[in-house]
């Protein structure tokens, strides 16, 4: 990563254009996916613990970030397992397979994609998230979708993303928004995930059974997702383990992003 931050790329999504931020780096490329609402900017602490270890490559998901919004609301898994594989044969990743993270819906998608094309990935990280879920894709809690300043914006983020450092957490609340001419700040995201996630929908237990690579699950340690399930996820494989980041919510690499990389690090560095 250089000074000026990730390099840019844009791929073609079949009429939706797809932005791919390129942390660079030497090391083992690193496809690392976001969670719903979020983008490719979450993983920009991760990237910084990483450098001259790994090579980050994070896209944003349509209607995430600075990729484009899909007109007729085209946002199931199956729809972000399509755009990876696009962006896989777009953007060169060098010689190697890359390794696979994914945070909450990241790592859904990255379940799909690997069940379906084993050998895309040699390893899969999968951030916080279960496979299946209770509530439905309209029970989504409030949340507001502009602020009259950016000071309002990060005081809000500040509430589910308490660990976050002061420097990450206001990177983070600044690239995850966009000012409009009004002069409000508006979240960079479809305003389709205010009442809908597509990903409630999923339940990919069977799909993450059959998956042979090497898999860590990583979860926060105050985190709503339930360790009972990381545990049984974790029992699925033979060289599959559990390991908890302490004093982290859901949005680890935004909460510990040095933890989260010393786990990384560790893992894809092993045998």
């Amino acid at each position: 990563m250089s000074d000026g931050g990730p390099t840019s790329i844009f791929v073609d999504g079949a009429g939706v254009p797809l932005h791919v931020a390129d942390y660079g780096g030497s090391g083992p490329v690193i496809l690392a996916l976001h969670g719903v609402t979020g983008g490719g900017f979450l993983w920009s602490g991760v990237a910084r613990e990483l450098a001259g270890l790994a090579r980050i490559v994070a896209p944003d998901f349509r209607g995430h970030g600075r990729s484009g919004w899909s007109a007729d609301g085209a946002y199931g898994t199956a729809d972000h397992v399509a755009d990876v594989r696009r962006i896989l044969d777009q953007v060169d990743l060098g010689p190697e397979p890359p390794v696979i993270m994914g945070s909450s819906w990241g790592a859904l998608v990255a379940i799909r994609l690997l069940a379906t094309s084993p050998d895309i990935a040699r390893r899969l990280i999968i951030v916080d998230v279960e496979p299946s879920f209770d509530a439905a894709e309209t029970d989504v809690l409030p949340r507001p979708y502009r602020f009259a300043s950016l000071e309002e914006a990060l005081a809000w983020e500040r509430h589910p993303n308490r660990h976050a450092s002061e420097t990450d957490l206001a990177s983070f609340t600044r690239a995850s928004l966009v000012e409009s001419q009004e002069g409000q700040w508006l979240r960079r995201h479809d305003p389709f995930f205010l009442t809908r996630w597509p990903f409630r929908n999923d339940n990919l237990w069977e799909e993450l059974g059959s998956l042979g690579q090497k898999v860590r699950i990583i979860r926060g340690s105050e985190s709503f997702v339930r360790r009972e399930v990381c545990l049984r996820m974790a029992a699925m494989g033979k060289e599959w383990d559990l390991s908890e980041i302490a004093a982290s919510g859901h949005l680890v690499p935004l909460d510990q992003p040095r933890a989260l990389a010393k786990e990384v690090a560790q893992f894809i560095g092993g045998a």
